[in-house]
């Protein structure tokens, strides 16, 4: 697959189905329904695409958990992946892998796992595929090259319905990208469903038609103010294990609290929390909200996404979001540590004396520090209190070590290595510090100064001017 971020696709959709059963009281009833879904790639990970999928009209919620079908007007949040994990025909005692290159004629395998909104309804398919070859399809005056797949699918239904079923699907990818360009689903499912005295077998079979409408080139909002702010309109912020988190506003009616962490690219919020607490209809399913109210400071337009969180992870339903450097690299921050107040404001102030400037790489702020009288890139965070240093300077340095035992809920037992540095700021002479050592590789940093760096001070982070100061 090759799926670009900056495009939105959008499906018609068509399904006929009939239910029936053969115990007790007799009933078929036939349900027809169309409707329209979007689909935008997010973000591309090294296996697949993690895709926002929204449908965007009314659809009978019992057939679609079946299809996999997302939520009505809710974005619904998946995995695509590039490659296929599986089989080929001719290695059947091979361990499952990625399946990069298939040969038209080759069969190969692969199975997959969809889970409904509230999570009581899971179904898992065991497949067997095969790329039948290429066909042209006249779309207008033009002719493209698509790619035909079968599909026959083994399915087990698990959670409030348990049953099982089958289904062929012909798949038509656009040649050279993979994109999807029609789906062709015949279904066969045969369940219980009810409780106690009421449990009955149902039988549902039919047919799903997903087909390309049109595609799109799909541009976020910047986030920006809409109107001049300023810094002593501040808000009261706190912290945890977890990092500095105030309360905030959107679209003036959700009233809740995120972190604020500027080595966060993305700003989101948590999409368990999204659907019980907001009802309105948005005008861009995909980025919601059309104003964050930081106090009285309003930002308009702020990207932030809906994000489906794994457990574990900084945010909860008391916290469901984080505010990261997409938003306020578009402004400036403020934060005065005795007084525990913060500001996020449009500025167009000098720059100070005082001072100092950084580079941005990634939308993170970057600066030199001396650590052990070695130049080091650095930048700062709010998501821990400790200073942290990549492993890479660890051994450059030469920095001895000690194991800590740590306890967290996914691992039984774990450790974090701490060593003893020297670490020489652009705003004061030196101190002397432990830090925590991790893997950064790949970051275009190898000190994350905390929230330690800034006890008892103010800092003013100036994004537009690049510069920052600490009094």
């Amino acid at each position: 697959m090759n799926l670009p971020k900056d495009t939105l696709y959008t499906y018609k959709n068509s399904v006929t189905a009939t239910t029936w059963t053969n115990e007790g009281e007799k009933t078929v009833n036939t349900k027809a329904i169309n409707f329209r879904s979007l689909s935008h790639p997010m973000d591309k990970t090294q296996t697949g695409y993690e895709v926002y999928e929204v449908v965007i009209d009314s659809v009978d919620p019992d057939i679609a958990e079946f299809l996999g079908v997302p939520p009505t007007r809710l974005p619904w949040y998946k995995f695509e992946p590039a490659y296929p994990t599986g089989k080929l025909e001719d290695d059947p005692k091979g361990a499952p892998a990625l399946i990069k290159a298939v040969d038209c004629g080759k069969v190969f395998s692969s199975s997959n796992k969809t889970e409904s909104a509230d999570g009581w309804l899971i179904i898992e398919k065991e497949s067997i595929n095969k790329i039948i070859g290429f066909e042209k399809r006249k779309i207008g005056k033009t002719k493209i090259s698509l790619i035909r797949m079968e599909t026959r699918k083994q399915v087990v239904i698990k959670g409030k319905y348990k049953g099982k079923g089958t289904e062929s699907i012909t798949y038509y990818f656009v040649n050279g990208t993979g994109e999807l360009f029609e789906e062709l689903r015949k279904f066969n499912y045969e369940y219980r469903t009810g409780f106690g005295t009421k449990r009955i077998t149902q039988y549902t079979s039919g047919e799903y038609v997903k087909r390309l409408d049109k595609k799109e080139k799909y541009k976020r909002a910047v986030p920006s103010f809409p109107e001049l702010t300023a810094k002593k309109e501040a808000v009261s912020y706190f912290t945890d294990q977890n990092g500095l988190f105030i309360p905030v506003t959107l679209n003036s009616v959700l009233e809740l609290k995120m972190f604020v962490e500027p080595l966060l690219a993305n700003s989101f919020i948590d999409y368990d929390y999204y659907l019980k607490n907001y009802e309105s209809t948005p005008k861009d399913y995909m980025y919601p909200f059309d104003e964050l109210s930081i106090g009285k400071n309003v930002i308009g337009k702020p990207s932030i996404a809906v994000k489906k969180v794994q457990s574990g992870g900084k945010t909860s339903y008391k916290i469901p979001g984080i505010i990261g450097s997409d938003i306020l690299s578009k402004g400036t921050l403020y934060i005065n540590d005795k007084k525990r107040m913060l500001s996020f404001y449009e500025s167009y102030e000098d720059k100070p004396k005082n001072a100092i400037t950084f580079e941005t790489s990634k939308g993170y702020p970057i600066f030199e520090v001396m650590v052990n009288n070695s130049p080091v890139k650095a930048t700062i965070s709010f998501g821990s209190a400790e200073p942290i240093i990549s492993e890479k300077l660890k051994g450059l340095l030469s920095l001895r070590t000690r194991e800590i035992a740590v306890s967290k809920p996914d691992c039984e037992s774990c450790f974090i290595k701490k060593a003893q540095v020297i670490i020489s700021p652009p705003d004061r002479s030196y101190f002397k510090t432990e830090v925590v050592v991790v893997d950064l590789e790949g970051m275009p940093y190898d000190l994350i100064l905390g929230l330690d760096y800034i006890k008892e001070k103010e800092i003013t982070i100036n994004y537009k001017g690049n510069w920052f100061t600490i009094d």
